[in-house]
Parts: structure tokens; C-alpha cells; sequence
């Protein structure tokens, strides 16, 4: 189908009050997404780094851009940086002694996106689930999330150096934020000016830093629901919230004063990408991985978010 054709057909679904969401592609253990500075759209899964793109009949295709043979049990979190996309390459492979976190947990990864070369970066211990990331550019920071359900989690703050060809780390705060913090299990990671916003376990939260980047307060309660969230993306002077347990992608205002549900019914929701221009226009784009209900999940989506008639994006 021709994009414009897409197009039409999507705009009168919307307008219709039908649609809601659809299958792009099928993609075991879709997890997280991002959009890069040159409008690149990639997605990471279970077995490796994808790209999205179209293929000659204009469908929606993963092209795989890198993989592991046995190293990663599965691909995780990514942020972009000075021209490098980072990504985690995750392992799971048996509890340390105190059985909250793994010896060998993967692999932070770096995929040039002007010379398409892969390289690791850092070597990954004491995590449970590495997974979300963001960058602070002017710093060049980038903050890894570790979601430990024994609530021995934080944000690590990993400063990248570029002098070579190649990123490496210049210093690694371990936990940079944590239980100190009132961070007990970080997952989903945005910054935004001088805030670093996350998931919680159940808890949408902020937490303040300073000026330099070297000190964080104490996180701020933005939004709670019984649940567990996943990662967050940066909509209409708010936030968009995969709800992981429940099945929902929710708004949430920064100050959390408005929240609304604004697609249900879903499968696992991991990750969700809120501008997928102009690669793909009409909606945003959502993972579903292998997830709580059978035969479900494992797809990157596209869905336009139902607000109703009275939602004004400026007013939010």
C-alpha cells in the first residue's frame, strides 16, 4: 500500500471513531524503541538490535542490525549520544550471593550511526534488570536503569568520553540514584531540563538535580496506580506511561494534575515512542513483549491515542 494511501484510510478510521491501534510487525520480545537525530527508527527484542524500514511491497519490516549468538538473553534499553546509539545487551545467567543482583549482566553497547559499527563499551555487573536509558547531551551522561524487584535498584550515571574512535566511559557512578533517593526499582528514564523522571514499580516519579549533574534530591511523587509501569516517552508538556500489568498506555501531566488512559486493552506494553515523524505519520508507536497474557504481545504497534473532544494539547 502507498504511504498516502495508508494515510487516507488511517485518517478516516480516526475520524470514524474505529481505530484505535494496529500490527506493524511481529517481533518476539519487543522491548524498547527510539528515534534518532537523523529520524532513524530503531527497536530492540530478544535476539538483537532492528531497525524499522519498509521493504519493496511498502510493508513494515525489523531489519536486524545487530545480534549475539549466546552472549545477551535479550536487548534492552537505548539513548542516543554524540552520534552513537547506545544499547544494552542483557544477561541473565544466575543470582550473586546475596541474590539481588547478577555477577554478569550483560554489556553496554554503542552502534556508530554514521559508520553503522558496533562496539561494546562497558561490561555490566550488579543489575538485575538493565534496561531503561536516557542521555543528558551537554553533559554527554548517560543514565541506565536497573529494575530490581527486591528494591536494590537505582539510575546509573555512566560519563561517556569521545576523544577516540570509539565511546568509552569515563566514569561510572554506580546507583547514582537510589534507595537514598526513594528509588527502589527504576525502570523507564526521561530528562527533562534539570529532572529525571521514571518508573517505579507503580509510581510515575521525579527526581531533581543540580545544576552540574552531580547531585540528585530526593524523588518527588508524580503519579501512583497499582501496578507495575515500564518505560515513559515525553507527549504534550507530559508524559506517556506504559502500564506493563494492567494492559494501558496512560497520560500523565508532569505536574500529575491530568491523567487519562488513552489506549487499553493492550499486551505487555514495554516501550512507547511518541513522534515516530516522518517515517511514520498518524499515531505512536508501542512494543508489546512476551508478556502475562498467552499468544499475545511480541509486535511493535501503531496507535493514535484517544483523548476525546475536549483534550487541548496547550492547555495540558
Amino acid at each position: 500500500m502507498r504511504v498516502g494511501s495508508f494515510l487516507i484510510i488511517l485518517t478516516s478510521l480516526v475520524l470514524s471513531g474505529c481505530y484505535s491501534e494496529q500490527t506493524l510487525f511481529n517481533l518476539s520480545m519487543a522491548e524498547n524503541i527510539r528515534k534518532t537525530s537523523d529520524e532513524r527508527i530503531f527497536v530492540t527484542a530478544g535476539d538483537g538490535l532492528y531497525e524499522v524500514t519498509r521493504n519493496e511491497n511498502q510493508e513494515w519490516v525489523p531489519v536486524l542490525i545487530y545480534e549475539s549468538e549466546d552472549e545477551c538473553s535479550y536487548f534492552a534499553g537505548m539513548a542516543e549520544l554524540n552520534g552513537w546509539l547506545f544499547f544494552v545487551c542483557a544477561v541473565q545467567e544466575g543470582f550473586n550471593f546475596n541474590g539481588a543482583s547478577f555477577q554478569n549482566s550483560g554489556m553496554l553497547m554503542a552502534l556508530s550511526l554514521s559508520a553503522g559499527n558496533v562496539e561494546s563499551v562497558l561490561a555490566l555487573s550488579g543489575y538485575q534488570f538493565a534496561n531503561g536509558m536516557d542521555a543528558v547531551v551537554e553533559k554527554n551522561i548517560l543514565l541506565l536503569a536497573d529494575e530490581n524487584f527486591l528494591a536494590q535498584g537505582g539510575v546509573t550515571k555512566l560519563v561517556i568520553n569521545f576523544d577516540s574512535d570509539v565511546p568509552a566511559v569515563e566514569e561510572e557512578v554506580y546507583h547514582w540514584i537510589n534507595d537514598e533517593h526513594e528509588v527502589y526499582a527504576a525502570n523507564g528514564v526521561r530528562v527533562i531540563g534539570n529532572d529525571v523522571y521514571l518508573t517505579d514499580i507503580g509510581y510515575l516519579k521525579r527526581v531533581p538535580i543540580d545544576d552540574d549533574w552531580i547531585e540528585p534530591g530526593p524523588a518527588q511523587e508524580i503519579y501512583k496506580r497499582y501496578s507495575v509501569f515500564d518505560d515513559i516517552d515525553v507527549y504534550c508538556d507530559g508524559l506517556l506511561v506504559t502500564d506493563f500489568v494492567q494492559g494501558k498506555l496512560t497520560y500523565v501531566s508532569l505536574d500529575g494534575a491530568y491523567v487519562k488512559n488513552v489506549l487499553s486493552g493492550l499486551t505487555s506494553p514495554s516501550a512507547v515512542l511518541a513522534n515516530a515523524s516522518p517515517l511514520i505519520e498518524g499515531g505512536i508507536l508501542f512494543t508489546e513483549t512476551a508478556g502475562l497474557i498467552p499468544n499475545g504481545g511480541n509486535r511493535l504497534a501503531l496507535g493514535v491515542p484517544q483523548f476525546g473532544q475536549a483534550w487541548d494539547c496547550s492547555k495540558r
